[in-house]
């Protein structure tokens, strides 16, 4: 009677991790670049709060980074805040560069007040709609 495992049960054992393997790296990337989307989200929050005070206190919504005041804020999640002017529907949208080494450097991601509820929530896009899109919150998606 033999004991141990012979070679082909040992080769068809480091096949199955391999394949196991390779499907947590996929599942891990996914996850690592919704993670550091979701910190470029979080690190605007304080921004956005300041935009909700000013508007509530009767200033209206800041028309760039001056009246806004974060002209040159960095991180190292977000390498450029720009506050842009009203455009279509929106009232101003504060739009967030991600910053390098992130799996989507240079991204732009979009916050806007939608007002469309009566009150008015923060909603997302971005300019790589396909790719990034999918990494948003569902809370702050803008439908596409």
């Amino acid at each position: 009677m033999q004991k141990g495992y012979t070679l082909i049960e040992l080769m068809i054992a480091v096949a199955i991790i391999g394949i196991l393997a390779a499907v947590a790296i996929v599942a891990y990337v996914d996850y690592s670049r919704r993670a550091q989307v979701a910190a470029a989200l979080f690190e605007t929050e304080p921004m956005r709060r300041a935009i909700d005070v000013q508007h509530a206190t009767g200033e209206g919504w800041p028309q760039g980074n001056a009246s806004a005041g974060f002209a040159g804020y960095q991180s190292h999640t977000i390498a450029q805040v720009a506050v842009q002017p009203a455009a279509g529907a929106r009232p101003m949208t504060l739009e967030v560069t991600l910053a390098a080494p992130w799996v989507a450097s240079g991204a732009k991601l979009e916050l806007y007040p939608d007002s469309a509820s009566g009150g008015y929530n923060w909603r997302c896009s971005s300019d790589r709609a396909k790719n990034l899109f999918a990494l948003l919150p569902a809370s702050c998606r803008d439908g596409g």
